[in-house]
């Protein structure tokens, strides 16, 4: 994914970056409440007291910082001010820009569901894979009976015509992100 958006670039330093594996602090990784034209239930964060989710931290240039604000328009971009702990070296922030879904984090239950594909330490949600996350939403949207299956082709065939009940159903299950520890970058949709 970032190669897509970075490979482009004419200076050899933008079309590298330096990612940092850890572990985020205090939230946890679920799904967006909202499936993306390509078919799946894209990621965001959600509040989660307790919880260190495995999380890549990326050191970008100005040129891709631009890049990834511009490309990732259903997502609002701000300031988490919680721990971020380096895998190797020891290294530790105490705050980092993150991206989170405009929609919100995706709930089952009432509550907001977790990706089982992240790691997680000390995780409190349900974690569900992709498949499942898909399972949930084709049933609001659909009925039912619908599964990931008819959800994808339903995407596929007529996302237009499908805008209205996403809107209705799943998106309404969408829980905003809210956090004492979060200051948007920017101004308000």
């Amino acid at each position: 994914m970032l190669r897509r958006k970075f490979a482009h670039f004419p200076d050899r330093p933008d079309r590298s970056v330096l990612a940092l594996t850890g572990r985020l602090h205090e939230f946890d990784v679920g799904f967006a409440a909202q499936p993306a034209l390509y078919g799946s239930m894209p990621a965001t964060l959600f509040p989660s007291p307790g919880t260190a989710v495995a999380a890549t931290a990326l050191w970008v240039t100005p040129a891709q910082f631009t890049q990834l604000a511009w490309s990732e328009l259903s997502y609002r971009l701000g300031r988490l001010e919680t721990r971020f702990e380096v895998e190797e070296g020891g290294a530790v922030f105490d705050q980092v820009l993150a991206f989170v879904s405009r929609f919100g984090a995706f709930r089952v239950g009432g509550e907001p569901i977790a990706l089982a594909a992240v790691p997680a330490d000390g995780r409190s949600a349900q974690a569900l894979t992709q498949e499942q996350a898909l399972d949930a939403a084709a049933a609001l949207a659909l009925g039912p009976e619908a599964n990931a299956e008819a959800l994808v082709r339903a995407i596929f065939e007529d996302f237009a015509g499908l805008i209205p009940s996403l809107v209705e159903t799943v998106n309404r299950e969408g829980l905003p992100f809210a956090s004492g520890r979060w200051t948007p970058l920017g101004s308000s949709p």
